[in-house]
């Protein structure tokens, strides 16, 4: 049986801008998780870039994807960096029944949004789930990276939840400085009905002075 076609929105906040510990070649890696999206066995799914007041990002969207039917560009007024305001401009825009996220220096295994909606059948009881993800230094060099609900162990690499968690009020405004991620994990752990799911392949293609691939 074909499983329940769940339709995920991705976010991808972009700023392909200088910042301190930030990856190398930002313009290619852009294109490269954009198309990581675009190669999926999933089609059931929107890709929703925010672009952080970002010329480069505009640029790039407007010269290779603009006529993507599945992409979706929005540009807002440049934030701080590591705000939580990129996301939740995403997050307010998303139609999926399921959101996860993308940054535009790492990348989706083909199969990645595949497995998270088999993850999710229709009828399920829970609310969000986690996964591991992995480290990837090259294409034959990716490392498993087993995720715990930790601080400094999960991130939104490894998150998928509910849009509808949105009007039980889970937001990423205030999320910010460099430990975003964590803070926003703590506000979806407030919501108890959750699980582990596993097959999920989300590569960290950038971890300042350990990968920048």
């Amino acid at each position: 049986m074909e499983a329940y076609q769940n339709k995920i929105s991705v976010i991808m906040p972009s700023y392909l801008g200088y910042y301190p510990n930030c990856a190398d070649d930002r313009e290619r890696k852009f294109e490269r998780a954009v198309n990581s999206f675009l190669q999926q066995s999933h089609k059931r799914a929107e890709l929703i870039i925010i672009s952080d007041g970002c010329d480069k990002t505009d640029l790039l969207f407007q010269t290779y994807f603009k006529d993507e039917p599945s992409i979706i560009h929005h540009r807002i007024e440049k934030q701080p960096i590591f705000s939580g305001n990129v996301r939740q401009a995403g997050l307010e825009m998303a139609t999926g029944d399921l959101v996860c996220y993308l940054d535009t220096d790492d990348m989706f295994g083909r199969n990645h949004l595949s497995n998270i909606n088999s993850c999710f059948p229709q009828g399920h009881n829970f609310e969000w789930a986690f996964y591991n993800d992995f480290l990837y230094a090259s294409a034959s060099n990716h490392i498993p990276k087993i995720v715990s609900l930790e601080k400094g162990s999960i991130g939104t690499s490894s998150i998928v939840h509910l849009t509808s968690l949105r009007d039980k009020g889970l937001s990423w405004t205030g999320c910010d400085k460099y430990n975003h991620d964590w803070l926003f994990v703590e506000r979806l752990m407030k919501f108890s009905k959750h699980k582990k799911i596993f097959g999920c392949a989300y590569f960290i293609c950038h971890i300042p002075d350990q990968i920048n691939s």
